[in-house]
């Protein structure tokens, strides 16, 4: 994937964002963009449905992150597919949306 800016990848590399509602809430713009940005019931919204688990899991979890890559199967998709990405996501830039669309048959992407 082609990454987000290197300052939203740090935030999101501590799990202190689920830890301290009082971060996430200075954080959740810079990360996930959009309305987030000025809306901060919207991340009292989101915090409402986030559980911490475990550090263990939530380093596996980045380290996935790091390490996958779904692109060589991309083409043998064989269903009608819309690809969603978002022109202001931060984490993941609109241009894997569009490779994602260019490697998977019978695709379109959906840009908001």
């Amino acid at each position: 994937m082609v990454p987000g800016k290197l300052a939203v990848h740090l935030k999101m590399a501590s799990p202190r964002r689920y830890r301290d509602p009082a971060f996430m809430g200075r954080i959740a713009g810079d990360i996930y963009g959009g309305r987030m940005r000025n809306s901060p019931e919207l991340v009292q919204k989101h915090m409402r449905h986030v559980r911490w688990s475990s550090d263990y899991g939530y380093y596996l979890q980045l380290m996935a992150f790091v390490g996958w890559t779904s692109l060589p199967w991309l083409p043998f998709l064989p269903q009608p597919t819309l690809v969603m990405a978002g022109s202001d996501d931060p984490i993941v830039p609109l241009v894997n949306g569009r490779i994602m669309a260019k490697l998977i048959p019978d695709s379109q992407i959906g840009d908001p």
